[in-house]
């Protein structure tokens, strides 16, 4: 079977300044993701972006917005999928899955840590997806929330894996 990596709601909303989502400064975590993105390309991973739109909304992650497009420099390429949202969950009412038809094994990265990134994890898991969780290619809007979150999902679903880009890559 194959691998695919998730990067998760990494769009411009989260480092608008004028949005009430500024989370900060997320150039170390785009670095990180990008080598994870270079990492899984050259290993064959499916690579998948997912993108949080908010129906009807005409301010925060409202559809065709600046905001709701994907950072500018996350390396992304034509074979890659975009699959866009509109709850939490990016199985719900998504093509997600049979986007995955194929893949066992799900890699996550993106923000935020303790929403969209746990609900994936939690629904990826119980599909049977073996699920690993890049910590350092995550973001919360506090370092408290993110450890929190990272601890509770290794502590209830302990087949989860939750490791950093350095070791990941080792492997």
């Amino acid at each position: 079977m194959g691998k695919a990596l998730f990067v998760i709601d990494l769009e411009n909303e989260w480092i608008n300044e004028q949005s009430e989502y500024y989370i900060g400064d997320m150039t170390q975590l785009v670095e990180n993701v990008n080598r994870l993105i270079e990492f899984e390309r050259n290993n064959g991973t499916k690579i998948l972006f997912i993108r949080h739109v908010e129906k009807d909304s005409t301010e925060a992650f409202a559809e065709n917005s600046p905001n709701t497009e994907l950072i500018g420099s996350l390396q992304r390429n034509d074979t890659d999928t975009i699959i866009t949202k509109y709850k939490i969950n990016p199985f719900y009412m998504t093509d997600l899955e049979k986007a995955l038809e194929g893949i066992d094994e799900i890699i996550l990265c993106g923000v935020l840590t303790n929403l969209c990134v746990r609900m994936s994890a939690e629904e990826a898991y119980d599909r049977d997806y073996g699920v690993t969780i890049l910590a350092d290619c995550c973001m919360s809007y506090d370092a408290i929330t993110h450890t929190f979150t990272l601890d509770d999902l290794v502590t209830t679903r302990p087949e989860i894996v939750i490791t950093e880009l350095s070791e990941y890559i080792q492997q």
